[in-house]
């Protein structure tokens, strides 16, 4: 006879613990038999063990449904249901002498059993003691049962708590209508007690596919640029600086900028008064000298004494000049440094003419390592310092042979320019032309002399992949060769 699944043990070997459990009743409540009966909800019955073998209790009987319904059934109870010449195994006749059945209950409520004991025809009844004494037993073997069901089958289910705590209210609770039936109707049926939609984690892992797969693209399809940066500086052709020959002190300032001036025209005075003292006396040094000149044409020593007071006069003549600053050419005044009273040196720049008619150049100063990747027509990128997003695409126009150090550097961009930018190593010299004019915030500028800006020259070009695995650059390399 097939076994009926239960949950007295986790792998379903609890036949041979059956008898052992009959002798425990027997002693527990004092009878001269006990049997435990074991519920198969599935049928709706109980069975027992006899000699290893499962056998169907009477499920049909009105003692057996009482049993069923998990009531304590007693003598008085069996005169009026059990036929005395009814055998029930492992029982015997239940109405034959005095007769006490245990429901076996778990901690949820679930029937797992029934223990029953018997006593001879004519043997003193069961009592309350006897039946304390054998739900004691039941109470210790429903929390053996629940641990071992944990193992096998899930002794309560979510529709089980649900039934419980709306029973008495007659509500349906969170929990499904056919679950409760089901459990009502003894089905045991394992569910999960969360439930995901499906649909959200298919969607999830798609994306997840979608992006994997596009990184994977552009890693092969997409290119990292290297850039050379370096500061910049705009010059304007055509313009000249007026820088003072000797030191002194400046007396007046004769032009203002803006202003346009013709070749020769002065520009600046420095104080001269030692030098026109200076060209006066040699000037009467010279007159005297050519009167004894006239008065002895012959004798060669006066003549060599006027040639050397003429020659001294002319050496005054031209630094009495070089205290006026006369301009260069035709132009325009486009800056003037310096003020009345300042006292300036030797080469130092007074003031600058602008004329020409051609576009401005940008002076680019790049880090020198870059040198071998520079060449003529490269693009450059060059934005003006103050005017973010104001881009001048240009070209490279030539590049400086020479890797040269910060104070060349400065010395290369003049006076004007020295100390206004910070170089920290060396550098190499690059040119390229500008437009006339720059659009940026929605007007449109002109350059002036000494704007500086960023520029960045793009070197070279290589998949992102190589960069992410340079590794993979050997391995190219080595096919190329």
């Amino acid at each position: 006879m097939t076994r009926p699944p239960t949950p007295w043990s986790p792998d379903g070997t609890a036949a041979g613990d059956l008898p052992d459990l009959a002798e425990a009743v027997r002693r527990a409540a004092g009878a001269d038999r006990g049997t435990c009966l074991v519920y198969d909800p599935r049928q709706d019955v109980l069975w027992t063990v006899l000699d290893g073998v499962y056998q169907q209790s009477a499920g049909d009987l009105p003692l057996a449904r009482r049993l069923l319904d998990g009531e304590v059934v007693g003598d008085e109870e069996l005169r009026a249901t059990v036929d005395p010449e009814e055998v029930w195994p492992g029982i015997g006749s239940p109405g034959a002498g005095p007769f006490l059945a245990v429901p076996v209950h778990l901690e949820e409520g679930e029937l797992a059993g029934v223990l029953a004991a018997t006593r001879e025809p004519g043997g003193d009844r069961f009592n309350a003691d006897d039946e304390a004494a054998l739900n004691q037993l039941a109470s210790l073997l429903a929390r053996r049962l629940a641990d071992a069901a944990g193992a096998r089958t899930a002794v309560l289910d979510a529709a089980e708590e649900a039934e419980r705590e709306t029973s008495g209210e007659g509500q349906a609770g969170p929990f499904r209508q056919a679950a409760l039936e089901r459990r009502s109707r003894g089905l045991r049926v394992r569910q999960d007690p969360l439930r995901l939609d499906p649909t959200w984690g298919r969607t999830v892992y798609l994306l997840l596919v979608v992006a994997f797969f596009a990184a994977i693209l552009y890693s092969l399809l997409g290119r990292i640029d290297e850039y050379a940066t370096g500061v910049a500086i705009v010059e304007l052709p055509g313009r000249t600086n007026v820088t003072a020959l000797e030191a002194g002190t400046v007396t007046s300032v004769a032009v203002t900028p803006g202003e346009g001036v013709s070749e020769g025209q002065l520009l600046l005075q420095l104080d001269d008064g030692a030098e026109r003292a200076e060209l006066a006396r040699l000037d009467n040094e010279l007159r005297v000298q050519l009167v004894r000149r006239l008065r002895a044409p012959s004798d060669a020593a006066v003549e060599q004494v006027v040639i050397a007071v003429r020659l001294e006069r002319d050496l005054a003549a031209a630094q009495l000049a070089a205290r006026r600053l006369l301009a260069p050419q035709d132009g325009v005044v486009s800056d003037v440094w310096v003020r009345e009273g300042q006292y300036v040196q030797p080469g130092q720049p007074m003031a600058a003419l602008g004329g020409g008619t051609s576009l401005p150049t940008l002076t680019i100063l790049l880090p020198g390592y870059y040198r071998p990747a520079l060449e003529p027509g490269m693009a450059v990128r060059f934005e003006v310092s103050g005017y973010r997003y104001a881009y001048q695409h240009l070209t490279i126009d030539a590049v400086g042979d020479e890797v040269v150090g910060p104070g060349e550097a400065q010395r290369y961009l003049g006076a004007a320019q020295a100390g206004a930018v910070d170089l920290s190593g060396p550098v190499v010299v690059a040119e390229a032309t500008l437009p006339a004019t720059f659009e940026a915030e929605g007007g449109v500028y002109r350059y002036h002399s000494g704007m500086q800006g960023q520029a960045e020259v793009r070197l070279r070009s290589e998949p992102l992949l190589l960069t992410l695995v340079p590794a993979l650059k050997a391995l190219t390399e080595g096919g190329d060769d």
